[in-house]
């Protein structure tokens, strides 16, 4: 697969297949090694310890084939309705406002992302007051500093519903995108145009107060 992505990359450089199998590659070696998400759990926990209604579980042993953490309540916030009833419209604002706050904290301030963070990975605990527990931490990405201005510059283009931005935006995540023929690039940008008009405009409002918010952190 490797020498194969290294063909294409010859013909087709902008595809960065080689970089995309390396990075693949890297990932799934990472998720092998148990020691490497207690590494990752230790990170998070530092980086959030400040945080009363956000944790995550604490690692108490690890090897690379072995790890022992500690045991989180809560209900998995991919069932809740499900298993647990109607969600209130408090729960749910709370979880989906915290869950912002943790990615925009992740992405702004850490440069450290949870990688895997989907509902099947949260836990909501109310049993004292609201918390969110973040689990699964086997997939990170970290990110350097043009990779955090493409992300905040593509969330205030979604927030502004400016297409052209956005794509620039996009592209702007890996410096091979500077290699893309201008005839695909001109395809890309028609791409993210027709997205665009494809999304409802009051999804466009909606991201206001998370673009308000973007611009006040990255001050």
């Amino acid at each position: 697969m490797v020498g194969l992505a290294r063909g294409v990359d010859v013909v087709a450089p902008w595809l960065r297949l080689s970089e995309t199998v390396a990075q693949f590659s890297a990932t799934l070696a990472a998720q092998t090694r148990l020691d490497v998400e207690a590494a990752h759990l230790r990170r998070f926990n530092a980086n959030f310890r400040g945080w009363r209604d956000v944790s995550f579980p604490v690692p108490l042993f690890a090897t690379d084939e072995v790890l022992v953490e500690t045991f989180e309540h809560g209900k998995l916030v991919a069932s809740l309705a499900e298993k647990h009833g109607p969600v209130s419209r408090r729960v749910g604002a709370y979880l989906v406002n915290r869950g912002e706050d943790v990615y925009l904290k992740m992405l702004l301030d850490d440069k450290l992302m949870h990688a895997d963070l989907h509902p099947g990975n949260l836990l909501y605990d109310d049993r004292h007051s609201d918390n969110v527990v973040l689990v699964d931490a086997g997939m990170v990405a970290r990110l350097d500093e043009r990779e955090t201005e493409a992300f905040i510059g593509l969330v205030e283009a979604l927030g502004a519903a400016d297409a052209p931005a956005a794509a620039r935006c996009v592209r702007l995540f890996s410096p091979a995108n500077a290699a893309m023929p201008p005839a695909a690039v001109a395809a890309f940008d028609a791409d993210m145009v027709a997205l665009f008009r494809a999304r409802p405009r009051r999804e466009s409002r909606d991201s206001g107060a998370l673009v308000a918010f973007v611009d006040r952190r990255a001050v």
